[in-house]
């Protein structure tokens, strides 16, 4: 069942917005498998425009000569005004990125169709930005399950215990842009902890044609917190459809929570 329209908002207005910490929830115990012949295709009339100002690389882990993660990318430095821009050149990318830097960074899967981006190792999500501009486009998020281990596990993995996962946790930026992807549950069945993106204390926040899909959720997190917590901010949600959501049993739950200071 598909829902592009009829879904669950919870907005917050306040002066003391917080960082939302997320709270124990019922243990998950599988991982929803990524169909095969998915033929999203970029859409042009939301893609985010490039600058002339920037420093440009490509990022493939197949490509012998290449750079194989974006971390090492950024390892460069750069100069140009305006940042990196840095395109995946494969279909499935492996990495848990900590960005701390003040730059503008622009990361985009290079295909037809959204590369596939998780994370293998016991990190606390696939992407982590603490300041400085982030945008993403054209890219599939999704969580995995390691059987590899005496002790399988899900990544991204919780903060502690019973915490919630999370894909993607950004805070104390000046603008997050994320354009033309997709966010994956864990299982549209399996109840569990999962959020796909807490953003916090953020000056400008924008979600455009994004879809958010398969997951059946028991947090107070939210599966998506928007927490601008700043003067004057910005938040665009355009063109978002959210898929196979379920909410369970909390009646406080929301799939999109927006908190923002009132003036």
């Amino acid at each position: 069942m598909i829902l592009t329209v009829l879904f669950v908002i919870s907005l917050v207005l306040g002066g003391n917005s917080k960082i939302l910490r997320p709270s124990p929830a019922i243990s998950h115990s599988s991982i929803l498998e990524h169909a095969q012949n998915t033929k999203t295709s970029l859409s042009i009339a939301h893609s985010i425009k490039s600058s002339p100002n920037t420093c440009i690389y490509n990022v493939s882990q197949t490509i012998i000569d290449s750079k194989h993660y974006i971390v090492d990318v950024l390892e460069q430095g750069c100069e140009e005004p305006d940042g990196y821009e840095i395109t995946l050149l494969d279909s499935e990318h492996y990495e848990f990125l900590d960005l701390n830097i003040t730059s503008q960074v622009l990361i985009k899967g290079g295909r037809e169709i959204p590369t596939i981006w998780s994370n293998l190792e016991q990190e606390i999500a696939i992407i982590s930005l603490n300041q400085g501009t982030l945008s993403l486009e054209n890219i599939e998020f999704k969580f995995t399950i390691n059987n590899d281990t005496e002790d399988p596990f899900i990544t991204p993995i919780a903060w502690k215990g019973d915490d919630n996962l999370q894909q993607v946790f950004i805070a104390y930026t000046s603008k997050v842009e994320i354009v033309d992807s997709t966010f994956n549950g864990i299982s549209q069945t399996d109840i569990s902890n999962n959020s796909m993106i807490i953003i916090a204390f953020c000056k400008e926040i924008i979600l455009k044609n994004c879809t958010f899909q398969n997951a059946s959720i028991y947090t107070e997190t939210q599966l998506i917190t928007i927490s601008a917590s700043v003067d004057d901010a910005h938040v665009v949600i355009q063109d978002c459809k959210f898929i196979n959501i379920k909410l369970n049993e909390d009646i406080h739950m929301a799939t999109l929570q927006i908190a923002v200071n009132s003036t």
